[in-house]
C-alpha cells in the first residue's frame, strides 16, 4: 500500500510516493513508511534537510516523523533490494503519479470550491493504493 506525495503546484511533473508498509496479520499498523522519488537528488534537495537526505529519497528512506517498528531499517533493505531497484515497479509508479497528476491538474483547473489547495478532492484517487 502506498500514497502518493504531491507538490502543491499543480504543474509539478516530479514527485514520489511513500510506501507504508503493513501487515494482513495487524491491520491498521503502518510497520515502516518509506519515502522514495525517481528524480535526482538535486530535485529534492529544496524540500530535504541536507544533501544527505535528498540523496536517501531517490534510495528510499524511512519517514522519520513516523512511527516506523524497531525492525523498520530491515523492511527498508528489503524494499530497496525487491521494490525500488526493479525497474519496472518504477516505472509503474511513475505512470500512476503521472496518471494522478492529469488528473489533479483537471481538476484545478475546473476551480471548484470544495477542492483543497493542491486540486483534489478529499479522498480522491491519487491518495488511495499504488499500482
Amino acid at each position: 500500500m502506498g500514497r502518493k506525495i504531491f507538490q502543491e503546484n499543480a504543474d509539478t511533473v516530479a514527485g514520489g510516493h511513500v510506501l507504508d508498509l503493513i501487515s494482513i496479520d495487524h491491520p491498521g499498523r503502518i510497520f515502516a513508511s518509506i519515502h522514495f522519488g525517481w528524480e535526482s537528488p538535486e530535485f529534492y534537495r529544496e524540500w530535504a534537510v541536507d544533501r544527505r537526505s535528498a540523496r536517501g529519497i531517490t534510495l528510499g528512506a524511512l519517514d522519520a516523523s513516523d512511527f516506523n517498528c524497531d525492525w523498520a531499517d530491515v523492511l527498508l533493505k528489503h524494499v530497496r533490494k525487491e521494490v525500488l531497484a526493479d525497474s519496472k515497479t518504477v516505472a509503474r509508479f511513475k505512470k500512476h503519479y503521472a496518471m494522478c497528476k492529469r488528473a489533479q491538474r483537471k481538476r484545478a483547473t475546473k476551480g471548484r470550491a470544495e477542492q483543497g489547495p493542491t486540486g483534489l478532492e478529499p479522498g480522491a484517487a491519487c491518495e488511495g493504493k499504488s499500482p
